[in-house]
């Protein structure tokens, strides 16, 4: 769906948007700021998967192959990878609940690393509990006050 002469509507990468922060723009604003530019800006709206498989880890030296090692222990590429202030946090989604389990359980050698703040299996259904091996986002909060 263009915006504007030559402006898709496809990915917000260079511009570093996340979600929220597409919801809450302004399009007819950012079409005008585009066409004064003569910037190209694409943006990919994307549904978030029913199930989500969350592992953060802390950016050490020592865990500099942990990114690729949970995509070959998940036999799975992740939907989404951030690095945040030291930490990085890796997104597995899907649509199938046993899926998402095997990936999760697959997971499970990281929960008593030390370096690992959170292993979590959540969905957006309603009738489904969450599963936690570790979250101890509370020890990162605690670290950055």
């Amino acid at each position: 769906m263009p915006i504007g002469k030559n402006k898709d509507i496809g990915t917000v990468q260079k511009y570093n948007l996340n979600s929220c922060q597409i919801d809450k723009l302004n399009l007819a604003n950012l079409e005008r700021a585009l066409n004064e530019s003569g910037e190209r800006l694409t943006i990919t709206m994307f549904k978030i998967p029913t199930y989500d498989i969350l592992f953060w880890y802390y950016l050490k030296p020592e865990t500099e192959k942990y990114k690729e090692r949970a995509i070959i222990l998940a036999e799975a590429f992740p939907y989404e990878t951030t690095e945040y202030e030291g930490v990085q946090d890796i997104h597995w989604g899907t649509e199938n609940e046993s899926e998402a389990r095997a990936i999760f359980e697959r997971l499970k050698p990281f929960a008593s690393d030390q370096n690992v703040l959170v292993l979590k299996l959540k969905s957006t259904r309603s009738d489904f509990e969450p599963i936690t091996y570790e979250d101890d986002r509370d020890r990162l909060y605690r670290n950055n006050c």
